[in-house]
C-alpha cells in the first residue's frame, strides 16, 4: 500500500507530509528528520482513499503502514524505532494488537508507552501511533 508522501528540506531539517487534511489545517509534517532523529506525528490508519476503517486491527495496520513508508522517506526505517507512543480509545483491546506490533517492529525494542485516550481527532479513531527513530546510518 502507498500513500502519498511529499519530501521537503532546508539544509539542516527535512519532513515528509502525506497531505491530510489535519497537517494542513494545524501546519504540521507526519514526520520531520533533524540530524540523526526522524519524529513520527501521531499517526491515524487511515485508508489510502482517506477512509477509516472501522476496526483497530486494520486502522493499526494501516497507521504502521504510513509510519513505515515515511521513515523510509527520511532514510529511516520501522526496525530503527527507538520510542514508540500507542494511544487506544480503548485500553483493554491493547491485547489485540499487541502480536501486530510485536511483529512490525521486529527486534527494535523501543521504549514504549500505551494509554488510553479520552477522544480521537476524530469519533471513528481507535488508535493513534507515535514514534521516534534514529537513520539508517545508526
Amino acid at each position: 500500500m502507498k500513500y502519498q508522501m511529499e519530501l521537503a528540506s532546508n539544509g539542516s531539517r527535512s519532513w515528509v507530509s502525506t497531505g491530510s487534511e489535519w497537517e494542513k489545517k494545524i501546519g504540521y509534517s507526519r514526520a520531520v528528520k533533524t540530524g540523526h532523529f526522524v519524529f513520527v506525528s501521531g499517526t491515524v490508519g487511515k485508508n489510502v482513499d482517506g477512509s477509516m476503517p472501522d476496526d483497530l486491527i486494520n486502522q493499526t495496520k494501516n497507521s504502521l503502514t504510513i509510519i513505515s513508508e515515511a521513515l523510509s522517506r527520511l532514510d529511516s526505517s520501522i526496525e530503527k524505532i527507538v520510542k514508540l507512543n500507542i494511544f487506544l480509545k480503548n485500553i483493554t483491546e491493547w491485547a489485540a494488537i499487541s502480536d501486530l506490533i510485536r511483529d512490525a517492529i521486529g527486534d527494535a525494542k523501543p521504549a514504549c508507552c500505551i494509554s488510553q485516550m479520552s477522544q480521537g481527532i476524530d469519533d471513528s479513531v481507535l488508535i493513534e501511533i507515535q514514534v521516534d527513530a534514529v537513520d539508517n546510518t545508526l
